[in-house]
């Protein structure tokens, strides 16, 4: 028998339809973000940035702090870099762990 307590637009299908709409806009915008890291490095930090503020899908952090850490590096901003790459550290697939952990152990000696 149908649950007739329920009414028309509530329960687990809408919510997951928003779920997942939600997750498009935050990867289309990290697309954004990503391609315009190639032309202005500011403005693609600044939409990350953004992006983060905006509690994005746990599933999209890892995207946002390796192109934050990317970014920053580009820009010659070390200290962000290292902050965000250690966040992406716990994300990152274990093909590019070594090369992550590389960066990190570099940024971390201090400049003579």
């Amino acid at each position: 028998m149908p649950d007739s307590s329920r009414k028309c637009g509530q329960g687990p299908h809408l919510e997951e339809r928003t779920s997942r709409e939600q997750s498009c806009a935050f990867t289309a915008r990290i697309q954004h973000a990503a391609a315009l890291s190639i032309e202005d490095l500011r403005e693609a930090i600044r939409l990350y940035r953004e992006l983060l503020l905006a509690n994005p899908p746990s599933a999209l952090l890892p995207a946002i702090y390796c192109g934050l850490g990317n970014a920053s590096y580009r820009k010659g901003d070390l200290v962000d870099a290292l902050v965000y790459w250690e966040l992406y550290r716990e994300y990152c697939p274990e093909a590019e762990e070594s090369a992550l952990e590389a960066m990190i152990a570099i940024l971390r000696k201090p400049l003579p």
